[in-house]
């Protein structure tokens, strides 16, 4: 079925713009963020969706590279693209690695995972060191052991944030898995430590920053990313128990931003309604998608670099910005309605207004600070280019 012929004029008794124009209907976004839509599934396997991974150089002589996800007999991997002409070719480039966590205070101190916890570089990934990893006062094994009681349990963590402004500050969340006795390999208990951890001196020693945020989901790969503000490191946002929160004190204080309850309304996917009515119908129990895919997940929050008071939402419903702090919202249209159908917004470094946003099969850009988007990348062009050369 055509979406833009058969179903846009139906959604367009639902919701404030036409969906078929992928912009916003006012750049400034309004004050409503109850732009109620019906959602499709999960994204379908087998169709990537695309990162902004880097981009080097000024002006015109500009190198702009992308991941792209790939299956191989190992897993799921990453092939990398650049671009010299501002998207308009792209080359394979095999031997630019990627780097999980650089430091925007100084591009030298990176981040990778290694066993379950990252290990720091402090020359741009020439050598790794293996932090000490010392929590609330006790070495890993230690705290593992009292988290857990056994003697069979590691260590897990997820980054959530690098500070802007110190290269040896670093916050993340933190897991405990434990190992079957008999089988090594096998996790048959995780426990989830509660809260937000901060490091002082490059992920060596931890302590508890906050209990508000962080692992409240009771999983590490739920937890949302903190947003820091680049130009004022004292305004944070990120998603708490009690919604999405925002700090203006460096996370002592936290307040939930305005339009909680809308933000947080659960998704609908299409069809779903239906399907639960003939199920229920017939006495069958309803499997349709977990509930917890329809709850508001935020998966990034991104300050523009240059403004504490423009803040984007990367979430499973979507993208939203803010231009008043989180007074108010507005969800973008990056022309997708897939649950966990967007990732990876990355700012032009030379422009803070032009922004990559990454969608099923493809990238997007805009130009005017979320306003209008149009294709920056389409996998299945690239694709086809390159099977026929």
């Amino acid at each position: 079925m055509d979406f833009c012929r058969n179903v846009a004029p139906l959604l367009l008794l639902l919701v404030s713009s036409p969906p078929c124009q992928w912009a916003s209907p006012v750049c400034g976004c309004g004050k409503d963020v109850r732009q109620w839509m019906l959602y499709q599934g999960l994204p379908e396997g087998g169709i990537p969706i695309p990162k902004l991974v880097d981009i080097s150089g000024h002006g015109d002589k500009r190198t702009i590279r992308i991941s792209v996800p790939v299956e191989s007999g190992e897993g799921i991997g990453a092939q990398v693209l650049k671009s010299d002409d501002d998207g308009a070719t792209w080359v394979s480039d095999p031997t630019f690695k990627i780097i999980d966590w650089r430091s925007p205070a100084n591009p030298s101190t990176t981040y990778s995972p290694h066993s379950q916890v990252f290990w720091r570089s402090n020359d741009g990934g020439q050598h790794w060191i293996e932090p000490k990893y010392l929590i609330n006062g006790q070495d890993r094994d230690s705290f593992v052991r009292n988290v857990s009681g056994s003697s069979h349990a590691r260590l897990d963590m997820g980054i959530a944030a690098l500070d802007p402004k110190d290269p040896n500050i670093l916050y993340a969340t933190f897991n405990v898995w434990v190992f079957s006795t008999s089988d090594p390999e096998r996790v048959e208990k995780t426990y989830y430590v509660p809260g937000l951890y901060v490091s002082y001196d490059g992920a060596d020693t931890w302590s508890l920053f906050s209990s508000y945020v962080g692992n409240f989901r009771g999983d590490v790969d739920g937890s949302a990313e903190l947003g820091i503000s680049p130009s004022d490191p004292k305004i944070m946002m990120t998603q708490g128990a009690t919604g999405v929160l925002k700090s203006t004190d460096g996370g002592t204080i936290w307040d939930p931003v305005g339009q909680n309850t809308e933000l947080q309304t659960r998704a609908e996917l299409e069809g779903r309604a239906n399907e639960i009515a003939k199920l229920r119908k017939r006495g069958e129990l309803l499997q349709f998608l977990d509930q917890e895919d329809l709850d508001l997940h935020v998966l990034e929050v991104k300050f523009q670099p240059d403004d504490p008071s423009i803040v984007f939402l990367i979430t499973n419903k979507g993208l939203y910005r803010s231009t008043d702090g989180g007074v108010s919202w507005c969800r973008l249209e990056v022309r997708t309605r897939r649950l966990f159908g967007v990732k990876g917004l990355v700012f032009d470094p030379e422009n803070p207004r032009r922004i990559f946003i990454g969608i099923e099969g493809g990238i997007m850009v805009s130009n005017d600070g979320g306003c209008y988007f149009r294709k920056f990348f389409d996998w299945d062009s690239w694709r086809t280019t390159t099977r026929k050369k």
